[in-house]
């Protein structure tokens, strides 16, 4: 009996180790929802051609805009503390939602893929057809 006892409490004590080490695994609307999401890059490439950073050629009023996703399917842009034209509304808000299981997003109707989304890094690529070329595009936001 002692022994049953034992092997019991050592199982037990096993079970809630390793459940303790078991990280708390965050969905998808948990992640994108969490906070403020600003564009640190805004990348193109034709074909196989190198990746063209664009990001460099933005103003600074532009460069602290950001993204809020809310988790009632709205988003908000937002002009961020400097706005480039102070005629311009501060904020703009519209649908967002997940498509095709979680692995595209849909903002204002335009869709891209979901190549990257983490708690501090949303990666978003698009991909176009012209004719004979084929054109990447890809945006990287940080919170």
């Amino acid at each position: 009996m002692k022994k049953i006892i034992r092997y019991s409490f050592i199982a037990a004590i096993a079970a809630v180790s390793f459940s303790s080490c078991k990280k708390d695994e965050k969905t998808k609307m948990e992640l994108i929802t969490e906070g403020n999401w600003i564009l640190i890059s805004d990348q193109e490439k034709i074909g196989s051609g190198e990746w063209q950073e664009f990001i460099t050629s933005y103003e600074t009023c532009e460069k602290d805009n950001y993204l809020k996703f809310n988790a009632n399917n709205t988003v908000e842009a937002n002009e961020g503390a400097s706005k480039c034209d102070p005629g311009d509304p501060q904020t703009m808000t519209g649908p967002w939602s997940f498509e095709n299981g979680e692995t595209q997003i849909n903002i204002y109707g335009y869709i891209g893929n979901i190549d990257e989304l983490s708690g501090s890094r949303l990666t978003v690529s698009t991909t176009e057809q012209v004719g004979t070329l084929t054109y990447y595009s890809r945006q990287i936001y940080s919170h």
